[in-house]
């Protein structure tokens, strides 16, 4: 997995940096995260279905390319089931959980700061990451699936103008 990070440079060329990744996967032993070796899914689909409702929280779910990757969990589940090579079905793992990684921590920093990055809106105050880990949220919201989703909501701001 580590060895996959470093070699996926397109992926990795999106709006994250490659640091929360490695955090991430640091923290798990640079395994899969979202899916196990038997062809369970079930995490991964929830993450998908939380990007799916992306417009709910003024977000594009195309940004996270939700339509690749619920062909990815979907081939996942089939590559278990259907006896593909051991290979094959290990690289499509390690393609599912990166891809669906990298989603997951840019939805939860847009969720979290927006879209715009804030030195370009008001390029005379110095931003500073105020401490938000989003590496953090995935790894405390994969370790308790049941609550995952409201794990991951509550990185919305909470003050009266963003509350509706």
């Amino acid at each position: 997995m580590q060895q996959a990070i470093k070699q996926d440079t397109v992926l990795l060329r999106s709006s994250i940096a490659t640091a929360p990744v490695n955090k991430l996967y640091n923290t798990f032993g640079y395994q899969p995260i979202w899916t196990d070796s038997l062809g369970n899914a079930s995490l991964a689909q929830a993450a998908v279905g939380l990007l799916k409702r992306a417009p709910e929280f003024g977000l594009i779910s195309n940004d996270y390319l939700t339509a690749r990757l619920c062909e990815l969990v979907a081939s996942h589940t089939a590559s278990t089931t259907n006896g593909e090579d051991r290979y094959t079905a290990t690289e499509r793992r390690i393609q599912l959980d990166l891809r669906l990684t990298v989603a997951m921590l840019s939805f939860i920093t847009h969720l979290h700061s927006g879209r715009l990055e804030p030195y370009t809106t008001q390029p005379l105050e110095k931003w500073a990451a105020n401490g938000f880990d989003a590496a953090g949220i995935v790894a405390k919201s994969v370790a308790n699936p049941t609550a995952m989703v409201q794990t991951i909501l509550a990185v919305q701001p909470q003050s009266r103008s963003y509350v509706r």
